[in-house]
This record gives C-alpha cells, sequence and structure tokens, in this order.
C-alpha cells in the first residue's frame, strides 16, 4: 500500500518544526538567528496557509535543489543572510514550483508514477559532518536545531549506545523547563512593551489610528498565545509529559558531548576515523 505524505496544512507541528530545523542547517543559518516567538508561529502558519499543499518532503526537495543550484534561482538569492523571512521562504518555493511545472510539462501525456519521496532512507553522515564542523568553531550554538536522526546514525555505525540519552533525560527536562519559563517572562514583558505602545498611538485617528490598534491587538493575541502555551509546557514538563521533547534534547545532549570528546581527540571530522565507541 502506498504511503501518503500528510500535506502541511494538516501536518502535526513537531513535523514542521523537523523540516524547518533541517532547512535551518541545510542553509547553515546560525542559532541566535533562528526565528523565535512571535515570528515563528508567524512563518509556520504563512507556510500553512499559502504552501499547505506541499509535503514536508517536497519542501525539503526544494532546499536540496536550491542549495544545489538546480532551480532558477540566483545563487546570492540561496542565501538568507541571517534574516530567515517568508520572503525568502517564499522565493526558494517559487522557484521550485516553477521547476516543478516545466518537469511535468515535458512529460510524456500517459500516467506516470511520481517519485516515491519516502522510499530512499536519508543518510545523515553528511549533515552530521558538516555540524560537526560548525561545532569546532562555534561550539554547540546549534545543537538544538539538530535532529534526533544525528543520535540515531551514530548509534547505527557503532559510535554511541542505543539507551546514552537515558543518563540525559534529568538535564534535558530541567532545560526545557528553564527555556519555557524564559518564554513566559519574555512574552509578559512583551505585553507590558506592546500596553505601552498602544498608549503611545493612541493620539492617532482615523485610518492610521485603526491600522496601528490592529496591528497591536494581533501582536497582543500572538503574545498572550504564547504565554499561554509556555505555562502549559511547564506544566507538561513538569507532569512528566512532552516526552518526545525530552527525548530528543537529552540525545542533542548526547551528540554534544560526543562531538567534545572528538575535538578534545583533535579529530576533526566524524566519518574518517573511526572513534572509539562511547560509553
Amino acid at each position: 500500500m502506498a504511503v501518503r505524505e500528510v500535506k502541511l496544512r494538516d501536518v502535526e507541528e513537531t513535523e514542521l518544526r523537523k523540516m524547518m530545523q533541517y532547512i535551518f542547517l541545510l542553509i547553515g543559518l546560525k542559532g541566535q538567528n533562528v526565528p523565535v516567538s512571535p515570528e515563528k508561529e508567524f512563518i509556520h502558519e504563512y507556510i500553512r496557509l499559502h504552501y499547505g499543499g506541499h509535503t514536508t518532503a517536497s519542501v525539503r526537495l526544494a532546499f536540496d535543489m536550491a542549495v544545489q543550484g538546480k532551480l532558477r534561482i540566483r545563487p546570492e538569492d540561496v542565501k538568507c543572510y541571517e534574516n530567515f523571512s517568508v520572503a525568502y521562504f517564499a522565493s526558494i518555493m517559487n522557484a521550485f514550483q516553477a521547476w516543478a511545472s516545466e518537469a511535468a510539462a515535458q512529460l510524456p501525456q500517459e500516467i506516470v508514477e511520481a517519485p516515491k519521496l519516502l522510499d530512499a532512507p536519508v543518510d545523515w553522515r553528511k549533515p552530521i559532518d558538516e555540524a560537526f564542523a560548525h561545532y569546532l568553531l562555534f561550539g554547540a550554538e546549534r545543537s538544538n536545531l539538530w535532529p534526533a536522526e544525528f543520535y540515531d546514525q551514530l548509534v547505527q555505525d557503532g559510535a554511541l549506545r542505543s539507551d546514552l540519552f537515558k543518563r540525559f533525560v534529568k538535564a534535558a527536562r530541567k532545560e526545557l523547563v528553564a527555556n519555557q519559563v524564559r518564554e513566559k517572562q519574555a512574552a509578559i514583558l512583551s505585553m507590558a512593551s506592546i500596553s505601552n505602545r498602544l498608549q503611545e498611538l493612541s493620539h492617532m485617528r482615523g485610518k492610521r489610528w485603526d491600522e496601528a490598534k490592529d496591528r497591536t491587538e494581533m501582536a497582543k493575541s500572538i503574545t498572550q498565545t504564547n504565554q499561554k502555551t509556555a505555562e502549559q509546557n511547564i506544566k507538561d514538563l513538569a507532569d512528566g509529559k512532552l516526552d518526545a521533547s525530552i527525548v530528543l534534547r537529552a540525545k542533542q545532549i548526547v551528540v554534544v558531548k560526543y562531538f567534545q570528546e572528538l575535538k578534545d581527540q583533535k579529530i576533526i571530522t566524524v566519518y574518517t576515523t573511526k572513534p572509539k565507541k562511547n560509553d
């Protein structure tokens, strides 16, 4: 039976985040420039609204082709210059859609089976080497973007024990709670700033006031949602929920420690040598 991948408009938020993490790694976006709330939520909603008919696999393919120079887009436009925005995302997807339309027009008229994007397993060795090269220069600043597949690939290749991450579940939970506390505090400060801004704009009249009020109310609504989400996440983490997020962070912590061990051994790539298995 053929596997039907979920469209972006219906995909789980965790899968959308994985797709975005892959893109950030692929284009080399630095950790401190990764979109955060409320910009992150806006970008996700924009993607669902305007590119909801695509799948996560097709979006990954679009960015793979862009980076490899296979789309009709200038090399300088493939770079996001540390500013990932909806305009940048749209430029890549529009180039991909143009390529897909041209490719479809050249196909013979008889029914052709679509390529099975899910059939080919992903080899994470090259992204791991690239992540390690970045780690050697900048440390663990992007470790929160690493997918769980980094850990799983290293386990598959015999570098890590499959259950090693369990040692770091407690540390991962503590770190995630601290992150959510910071998110909540940031939302509270943002709410105060929005209220002050609205008071500053109260002298406006007519259309300008209506537009300013609408923008401010939208920002207020997003910030309130972020605060409630952070509060719920803190509660869920304390209750032992959100296990997938905890496991992912624990695996990322293990990979960071593994990278540091390789660095200490003066090893400059992960896959040109057979390092001692991490216990």
